[in-house]
C-alpha cells in the first residue's frame, strides 16, 4: 500500500507527502461531517439570541449589500466574536486569576480525550506558580460550553452555528495553520469567506494581500464535498510561489485525489441534498478555475 501511494505520488514527491496528505484531508472531512448531527445543531441553535441578531440587521441597513439571510449572516460573526467565544493565548491562572506561561504539553485525560482533545497544553502561573491544564478540544458540543480557545476552536465552533441556522457552511483547511467557514450566498451566487476570529465576511485576501501570509494548501470541507479553494485566496500574480509552495505532492496527483475524494462524499447525500449541492458548485468551480487577475481589496484585506 505505501509503494501504490508513492506512485500515486509522482513526479518525485515521496510517501511522506501522501501520507500527510491523506491525514489533513481525513481531517478535514471527520471536522466537517462531525458537524451534521441533528442533535448537535439543536444544542447550537437554542444558544444563538436569533430575534436579537434580526433587530441589529434591520438596524445596520442594507450598506453591504446584503439581503436577509446575509445580514444575519454578518450579525451571527459579530455576535459569535464579541459576545459568544473567546480567544485565549495562554489560559488565566484558575487559582488566582494571574497570567500563566507555556512549560510544555500534558498528556490527555480520558475527559479530555472524550471532549476530542488529543493535545493538552501546560502552563504554570507567573504569581502563584499553580500549573494550568488547557486542553485543545476538538468536540463542538464541549466547546459550546467551553467557548473559548483559537482559531481551530472558533472555525469548529461557528461551522455549527451555521449549519444549525440551515446555512450551507464549509470548515475551511489552511495547512499553513489558519481555518475558517466558507458560507453559500443564494444572493450573491457563490461562496463567501468567512473568518470568526476577525469578524471577516467575504475579505478572502485577508492573508495573502493583508496578512502577506504565505498560502499553499487550502480545503474546503461540507457535506457531499472536498475541494481545493486556494485560487479564491490568491490573486494570479501571487501564484508562481504559491505553486512553489505546494510541493507536498505532485499538482496532478493533488486535484485527482481531491477529485475522487469529493466524488466519494457526493455519493453519500440523498437526491435533494445532491441537487443543491451541485447546483451551488457550479458557479464556485468557474471562480476556482484560476486565481483572480484582481480583485477590490476589503478594508483589513490590503
Amino acid at each position: 500500500a505505501r509503494m501504490a501511494a508513492g506512485k500515486l505520488g509522482a513526479g518525485g514527491i515521496g510517501i511522506d507527502g501522501v501520507l500527510q496528505l491523506e491525514a489533513r484531508l481525513n481531517s478535514g472531512c471527520d471536522t466537517s461531517d462531525r458537524l451534521d448531527s441533528s442533535s448537535l445543531q439543536q444544542e447550537a441553535r437554542a444558544l444563538v439570541p436569533l430575534a436579537t441578531l434580526h433587530e441589529r440587521r434591520l438596524a445596520s441597513g442594507t450598506g453591504n449589500g446584503d439581503d436577509e439571510r446575509d445580514g444575519l449572516l454578518r450579525q451571527l460573526l459579530a455576535w459569535f466574536k464579541f459576545e459568544f467565544f473567546k480567544w485565549v493565548s495562554e489560559p488565566k491562572c484558575e487559582q488566582c486569576g494571574g497570567s500563566t506561561r507555556s512549560i510544555g504539553s500534558a498528556s490527555p485525560s480520558a475527559d479530555d480525550l472524550a471532549g476530542g482533545a488529543q493535545r493538552v497544553e501546560l502552563y504554570t502561573c507567573k504569581q502563584c506558580s499553580a500549573s494550568v491544564r488547557f486542553p485543545r478540544y476538538n468536540d463542538a458540543l464541549r466547546l459550546l460550553r467551553t467557548r473559548r480557545g483559537r482559531c481551530g476552536e472558533w472555525a469548529n465552533a461557528f461551522t455549527l452555528f451555521c449549519r444549525a441556522l440551515d446555512f450551507s457552511a464549509r470548515y475551511v483547511y489552511d495547512v499553513t495553520d489558519h481555518v475558517w467557514t466558507e458560507v453559500f450566498s443564494s444572493s450573491r451566487n457563490r461562496w463567501l469567506h468567512c473568518d470568526p476570529c476577525e469578524n471577516k465576511l467575504d475579505s478572502p485576501l485577508i492573508y495573502s494581500s493583508g496578512w502577506k501570509k504565505k498560502l499553499s494548501y487550502v480545503f474546503a470541507f461540507g457535506p457531499g464535498e472536498a475541494v481545493d479553494v486556494i485560487n479564491r485566496y490568491v490573486l494570479a500574480d501571487a501564484w508562481p510561489a504559491v505553486r512553489k509552495s505546494r510541493s507536498q505532492v505532485s499538482e496532478s496527483y493533488l486535484q485527482s485525489r481531491i477529485a475522487v475524494l469529493d466524488t466519494q462524499r457526493r455519493a453519500l447525500l440523498p437526491p435533494p441534498s445532491l441537487l443543491l449541492r451541485d447546483t451551488r458548485r457550479a458557479p464556485d468551480i468557474l471562480e476556482l478555475a484560476n486565481p483572480a487577475a484582481t480583485r477590490d481589496l476589503e478594508a483589513g484585506e490590503a
